[in-house]
C-alpha cells in the first residue's frame, strides 16, 4: 500500500502521454486537411510545428489551434474542395 502513490502517478503519466500523442496526431491531420482544402498555408505555423506544440501543451494548444483556425475569417470556398 505504501507504493500505491508511485503506481498511480505512473499510470496517470502514461495515460496523459497517450492523450497528448492522440491529440497531437489529430491536430496534425486536421492542419493538413485544412491546408489542402483551402490551398493556403496555415496561420502562424505549419502542421508539423503544431504537432509538437500540442504534444507539449495538450488541451491548451488544441484550444489555441481550434480558435485560430476555425474562427479565422476566410473567403467563401463552398464546393472548391471538390473541384480538381
Amino acid at each position: 500500500m505504501e507504493n500505491f502513490g508511485g503506481l498511480a502517478l505512473t499510470i496517470f503519466s502514461v495515460f496523459s502521454l497517450l492523450i497528448h500523442i492522440v491529440l497531437a496526431f489529430s491536430v496534425f491531420l486536421e492542419a493538413e486537411r485544412t491546408r489542402r482544402t483551402y490551398r493556403k498555408p496555415l496561420y502562424l505555423m505549419g502542421s508539423t510545428l503544431w504537432f509538437f506544440v500540442i504534444l507539449g501543451t495538450g488541451m491548451i494548444g488544441v484550444f489555441v489551434f481550434w480558435f485560430m483556425h476555425h474562427f479565422a475569417p476566410r473567403e467563401e470556398t463552398r464546393g472548391s474542395a471538390l473541384k480538381p
